[in-house]
């Protein structure tokens, strides 16, 4: 299977809402209710939003056949040479197949870290087992377990980190 891997344009904002829904409805079903993943997918993944991520942090799409198959998303440095990966989503047709594993490797090597040593941070639902494994075998660490509030429903959230 080939793949490219490019930087999102404004373009591409149809093709990965379809994605993130996807992926998101696939992925939580049974986790978060269906009309609190809706929300937070017609907030965060709105037009405008997504101009918001192209410009101004990184956002990183694979094609397969001209069409978009992941996405990952990337901020650029924050305060204590921190970034945080706000999103890796891939359809599941198309996982186990590495692009997973070239998406990450390629948002990271965007951020500057010769000059410094910088921390990844990843947010992920604890059930959401099949994403702590993958970056697990990325080498990232759970540092840290808690309830987070999303949309005022409790979601047991563990943070994992990665030191560059």
């Amino acid at each position: 299977m080939t793949y490219n891997i490019r930087k999102a344009t404004y373009d591409d904002i149809s093709e990965i809402q379809n994605v993130a829904k996807v992926s998101w409805h696939e992925t939580y079903e049974g986790i978060i209710p269906a009309d609190i993943q809706n929300k937070f997918l017609n907030e965060s993944y709105s037009e405008e939003m997504l101009k918001k991520r192209i410009d101004k942090s990184i956002l990183l799409v694979a094609t397969y056949d001209n069409n978009i198959v992941g996405f990952v998303n990337l901020s650029y440095l924050l305060e204590g040479n921190k970034s945080m990966l706000m999103a890796i989503y891939i359809l599941k047709a198309y996982q186990g197949k590495g692009i997973g594993s070239k998406l990450l490797s390629e948002v990271i090597s965007n951020i500057d870290t010769y000059t410094k040593e910088v921390t990844f941070e990843v947010e992920v639902e604890k059930e959401n087992t099949s994403a702590i494994q993958f970056y697990q075998s990325k080498n990232f660490v759970i540092s840290e377990e808690y309830v987070d509030y999303f949309y005022d429903y409790p979601l047991q959230t563990v943070k994992m980190t990665m030191k560059l």
